[in-house]
């Protein structure tokens, strides 16, 4: 099996815990435990802080991607689409950002390098 970096744990363990929060899919909790887990392994002591900077990003695209669902239901006009679309693609930046960051000080896993991507700057 390939080791996941950390920062990749980290993101995905967010995402489950909105999984858990907000769909209560019970193979969440389990992969929840799994990705915790692994990030115990690491034993980096950073990793409850970046955990909370990727849960708070990744809340705001989950709620943009709420919103553009209901718009697709009829609920919001295509300009309000596009601009929760295009806030998605900003925050995503953030993300990208708080990720390459933990690469750098956990030395673990690889930055991920976009052409002309704010989180260069």
């Amino acid at each position: 099996m390939i080791p996941y970096p950390l920062p990749e744990l980290l993101d995905r363990m967010s995402i489950c815990k909105l999984k858990m929060e907000r769909i209560g899919e019970p193979q969440c909790f389990e992969e929840f435990q799994f990705l915790r887990d692994g990030v115990e392994e690491y034993n980096f002591s950073g990793s409850d802080y970046y955990f909370k900077l990727l849960y708070e990003v990744n809340t705001k695209i989950w709620n943009l991607e709420s919103d553009i669902r209901r718009g697709l239901d009829n609920k919001l006009k295509f300009e309000d689409i596009g601009k929760r679309a295009i806030e998605i693609r900003e925050i995503n930046k953030i993300r990208i950002t708080i990720k390459n960051e933990l690469v750098r000080e956990s030395k673990s896993g690889f930055k991920d390098i976009k052409m002309n991507h704010i989180s260069e700057l």
